[in-house]
């Protein structure tokens, strides 16, 4: 009996070990991701890029049906101002770390007036 709910529709059915398959990547991928914008304190990315997403790949069945290729090529489309925003931000914060490193040797190995421009570079 557990073997006909659980085993059986996976040897029966083709579309069903297709989306075992679909399934345990997304499983498998998707949590690294989530743990970096956690920590990256960016949670709400992830909502931002489902939302930006969506109507590319809507724009991309209406065009071409259920084309795999017509729906990732709409929702990159869709989505890749986005992705230059948080890349855009990442961006940002690693040059504001690499200007706090850089500050905190200029200081301890030369003058306070030769880090000024150190100083600038990282308060804006």
């Amino acid at each position: 009996m557990l073997y006909a709910y659980l085993v059986a529709p996976f040897a029966d059915f083709e579309f069903m070990r297709r989306a075992l398959v679909g399934i345990l990547s997304l499983a498998l991928s998707a949590p690294p991701i989530g743990v970096f914008l956690m920590l990256r304190r960016m949670s709400l990315i992830g909502d931002a890029m489902a939302h930006a997403i969506l109507p590319g790949a809507a724009i991309g069945f209406l065009l071409a049906g259920l084309s795999l290729f017509a729906l990732a090529g709409g929702g990159l489309v869709a989505g890749f101002p986005l992705f230059l925003q948080f890349v855009r931000r990442v961006g940002d914060v690693f040059a504001y770390h690499v200007g706090h490193v850089l500050g905190r040797r200029c200081r301890r190995r030369v003058s306070r007036a030769a880090c000024r421009g150190a100083d600038r570079s990282r308060h804006g």
